[in-house]
């Protein structure tokens, strides 16, 4: 228990604006997802020096592995400096 209260959970289909919201718990409750760019979140985000990516494929370019041999190399010393 951390002290946290569960006052209501939501489904969605998609994080997009236009897309519609549930009430879990079955209260009959729905909206509509405003746009989520332009969410209070957001813009503390981007204003923290963050970046938004729209879509997870973009997240997932950023951190792909662009050179597999500097990626073995590195691997190799991080795993010598865990064992030191």
């Amino acid at each position: 228990d951390h002290g946290v209260e569960l006052i209501a959970a939501h489904v969605v289909a998609e994080i997009a604006g236009g897309a519609r919201w549930y009430c879990v718990d079955g209260c009959g409750n729905s909206g509509l997802v405003e746009d989520p760019a332009a969410s209070p979140s957001a813009v503390a985000a981007v204003l923290d020096g963050r970046r938004l990516y729209r879509r997870r494929e973009e997240l997932v370019d950023v951190v792909a592995t662009a050179d597999p041999a500097r990626t073995a190399a590195l691997s190799r010393v991080i795993a010598q400096a865990d064992s030191s």
